[in-house]
């Protein structure tokens, strides 16, 4: 089984290569520097911990962003709108993950553990809502 997930994933990031909606899932990027932490609350752990969530954060976006482009191509695949309204409701639930992705990566030391619990629940969410949206 997760076997098959790697290669539906791998072929799904080969197609995305080549789809003209590159720019729709952008990420904001960790390490910038653009958003540096300052102050004497910022620990180096702390920063370590943080830079690290927000990496597999992103990462599992991706994915999810990856999984959605499938949803859409099974229903253009099947001819019918099926799946339109659940993959625009997708959409939308990515943008918004997407922006509180960017608001994590914007906040300081003390306020990212916050924004983090929002982020978690963003994720499950949205991977509920895909699974939920790939169900015949």
């Amino acid at each position: 089984m997760n076997r098959l997930r790697t290669l539906v994933l791998v072929g799904v990031v080969i197609g995305l290569a080549a789809c003209n909606k590159k720019d729709e899932y952008t990420l904001p990027k960790t390490g910038t520097g653009e958003a540096e932490i300052k102050g004497p609350a910022a620990t180096s752990a702390n920063n370590l911990e943080r830079e690290h969530f927000l990496s597999s954060a992103q990462q599992e976006v991706a994915e999810l962003g990856a999984k959605i482009e499938t949803l859409r191509k099974q229903a253009q695949q099947r001819a019918t709108a099926e799946l339109q309204p659940k993959i625009l409701a997708l959409d939308q639930e990515m943008k918004n993950l997407q922006t509180k992705l960017t608001e994590l990566k914007a906040t300081t030391t003390d306020q990212w553990k916050t924004i983090k619990v929002d982020v978690e629940s963003a994720i499950d969410h949205l991977r509920n809502a895909i699974d939920k949206a790939g169900e015949k």
